[in-house]
Order: C-alpha cells, then structure tokens, then sequence
C-alpha cells in the first residue's frame, strides 16, 4: 500500500490503494472514516476526502481529486484528471472521463457513460479534450450518456 490514511479506513482484502503507475509518484490519500471494498483499484496521486464507499471493482485513476461522503458504485470507472465533490452518489457501472469536474450534491445513476472527445479520429496535438461539468445538485438518470460541452 502506498497511501496515507485517515483514522478507521476501512480496506478489503484484494484492494489496491496507492498503485504506483509511475516511477516519483505521490501517495494516495484517503479520509478518515472510508471503506474501499474488494478489488478496487486507487491509484497513487489521488486524493479522497473523509466517508468515501467504494463498492467492488471500482477504478479510481491518478490525479482524481475527491470530496467528503462519496459514494462510487461497483464496477464504475473513474478515469484520472477528474473533480468530484461533496455528498455525490456514483451508482455501479459509471464511467467518468479524464477531464471531468463534478459539483456537491450530485446523483449520477447506474450505467452512466461520460465522453471527452467531441472529435475521437482528430490529432491529439490539434485540441484538449475536456470532459463535462455537471453543476451542483444535478440527478441523471439510469444509462445516460453525456457529451462534453
């Protein structure tokens, strides 16, 4: 394990925390009072406020910056480079993109898929992929897709 972790952190057995996908990267951390369930995956460079639940074979990607009291169902993906905030509720099967931002007090529902890529057969070099913001209090519904912009 490579993180650091607040008081009463909760880790199954078969959950990585902290994984080092690069040679200089920072620890992990994770707030106090957190339960990261059975092979979940968090990769270092990511930091998680206090309360977070993971359900089972969550993905959570570097430079994820979470809030207090998430919860991120099981089998969702959260791609790095992303915000969340405060009291959101990821349901299972969620993919969240790399560039996203995500405000307080947002539902996102099961089999939510999130795009960052208006234009996937375009060089890299030419634009930024930015994925979407969802604004604070907003509630999407069960197999969404959203787009960026």
């Amino acid at each position: 394990m490579f993180a650091h972790l607040g008081e009463n952190v909760t880790i199954q057995k078969r959950a990585i925390v902290g994984f080092r996908y690069r040679k200089g990267c920072r620890r992990a951390r994770i707030g106090d009072n957190s339960i990261i369930r059975a092979f979940t995956v968090i990769y270092a460079d990511v930091e998680i406020g206090c309360d977070l639940q993971t359900g089972h074979h969550a993905l959570i990607r570097e430079f994820t910056n979470i809030g207090n009291g998430v919860v991120v169902g099981s089998g969702t993906i959260i791609d790095g480079q992303t915000v969340i905030g405060d009291l959101v509720k990821i349901e299972s099967r969620v993919y969240i993109p790399a560039h996203t931002r995500i405000g307080n007090r947002v539902f996102i529902g099961p089999g939510v898929v999130m795009t960052n890529d208006r234009y996937p057969q375009r060089l890299r070099s030419a634009y930024q992929p930015q994925g979407p913001v969802l604004q604070d209090g907003v509630s999407v519904g069960a197999n969404v897709t959203i787009l960026p912009g």
